[in-house]
């Protein structure tokens, strides 16, 4: 860092080395702070003790869920006896040491790495900014504690506390009078309930976090089935009363305890609408293997779209030109069944029959009109498959479980080898980088 900019770099590291040379004050105002940094502090504390250090953090679940802080560091801050300020909300940060004093924009790890020392994030205060900002820190430290034990230096006059009581009100000179900002420590009860909130619902590791977002840019799963077309895969279950023994030749292959409701060949099948939803699937997206399914670029959602209305529309003019066919088809399946049974029913007379007609010997036709009756029952009701023909298409994000199986990049590198997955890195987050 070169000591004569205004504009400079700030790391955590470079934070660390900061407060390691420090030797009369620290002070440190951030929404959270990290290992570095409050290793630093710590060994500091031992050397000049901890009341001279004042630390002030928004000690919230949801800050450190974004990575502005780490809790293991806000707890070795506590048990070596450092108090910790609450500052509810804070986003801005500070750090002052002795007479230096830095203003700089803290990283949220969950969205980004910390950038490197080519970046600028931090401003060098003035020897009259640093006093300013001490003296809106008064209060932080036990003044008259400090005072008694003759422990003041020259440069911690300045913090001393016009207030007496060991809540802390930090007002500025923007703010109304009316308006304060109540600081309080940080205790063990606040940092059980972050602590129990992260078992119940443990934090993302922030490298993979962000490279869940550069997948989430460029690819999606998607799921691709065209529903209840099929008809040729429809079939009538045939009653129990009627599965006896006997087929003709006609019906060899059809019949068994179902009976096809189309020919494989009819104008009825879907086949040509399933041919298209195939081709649109080769086109447009990737298998990553049967476990994982299926992604598509996100690039390409409007295009697959496209092609997928123009699906929906054929789908749309099929269901309304074999409405008409099919009721036909399935009278044609329904007679060509009874039919079947009929000589079968004559020569076995089930006894069903016998309790429901008072001839003694009962015509052919009310024979054939009892097993019609009784296929009829089985048959699917026209309006109903109709109206559960459906192209249904789903989209999901990659999550975070699924970046964590280490193969899962590697098949998508398979999936697409001619886009350079390393230069989107670089590019947009950084992301795979962990130290």
């Amino acid at each position: 860092m070169n000591p004569d900019s205004f504009f400079c770099h700030l790391s955590s590291k470079g934070l660390a080395k900061i407060i390691e040379e420090a030797r009369e004050l620290v002070c440190y105002s951030a929404p959270g702070i990290v290992k570095e940094p409050a290793e630093a502090l710590v060994v500091l504390s031992q050397k000049i003790g901890a009341e001279k250090l004042t630390v002030c953090i928004d000690c919230d679940e949801r800050v450190l869920r974004m990575g502005y802080g780490d809790l293991e560091a806000v707890k070795m801050l506590r048990e070596a006896g450092i108090a910790v300020n609450h500052f509810p909300k804070l986003r801005s940060a500070l750090c002052i040491v002795d007479k230096e004093g830095y203003s700089f924009t803290p990283t949220a790890l969950y969205l980004e790495a910390e950038l490197g020392i080519e970046s600028c994030n931090a401003i060098r205060l003035s020897p009259g900014q640093v006093s300013e900002a001490l003296k809106k820190f008064h209060g932080f430290m036990e003044s008259k504690t400090a005072m008694v034990s003759g422990r003041v230096s020259p440069q911690e006059e300045i913090l001393i506390a016009e207030s007496e009581r060991k809540e802390v009100c930090y007002a500025s000179e923007e703010l109304s009078s009316e308006t304060t900002i109540s600081l309080k420590t940080v205790d063990e009860k606040q940092l059980s309930e972050i602590e129990h909130s992260f078992q119940v619902a443990p934090p993302v590791q922030f490298d993979l976090a962000r490279q869940v977002r550069v997948f989430e840019s460029y690819i999606q799963y998607v799921e691709l089935k065209l529903r209840g077309a099929a008809l040729q895969r429809q079939r009538i279950s045939i009653p129990e009363r009627l599965q006896q023994l006997g087929q003709d030749k006609e019906m060899e292959g059809r019949l068994k305890t179902t009976f096809e409701l189309i020919e494989k060949s009819s104008d009825l099948s879907s086949q040509q609408l399933e041919q298209e939803l195939k081709k649109i699937r080769d086109i447009f997206t990737r298998s990553l293997g049967v476990d994982e399914g299926r992604v598509i670029l996100k690039s390409k959602k409007k295009d697959i779209e496209e092609r997928l209305n123009a699906l929906r529309e054929k789908l749309e003019e099929h269901k309304k030109a074999i409405q008409n066919e099919l009721n036909e088809s399935i009278k044609k399946a329904v007679e060509q069944v009874s039919n079947h049974y009929l000589n079968i029913a004559k020569t076995n007379l089930p006894d069903e029959i016998k309790g429901i007609f008072p001839e003694e010997k009962i015509p052919d036709e009310k024979i054939l009109d009892w097993i019609k009756s009784e296929i009829n029952k089985k048959c699917p009701n026209i309006e109903h498959i109709i109206k559960a023909m459906s192209l249904e298409v789903q989209y999901k994000d990659i999550t975070y479980e699924t970046l964590n199986k280490a193969y899962f990049i590697e098949k998508i590198k398979d999936a697409f080898p001619l886009i350079d997955w390393g230069a989107l890195y670089n590019e947009f987050t950084a992301a795979g980088e962990q130290s």
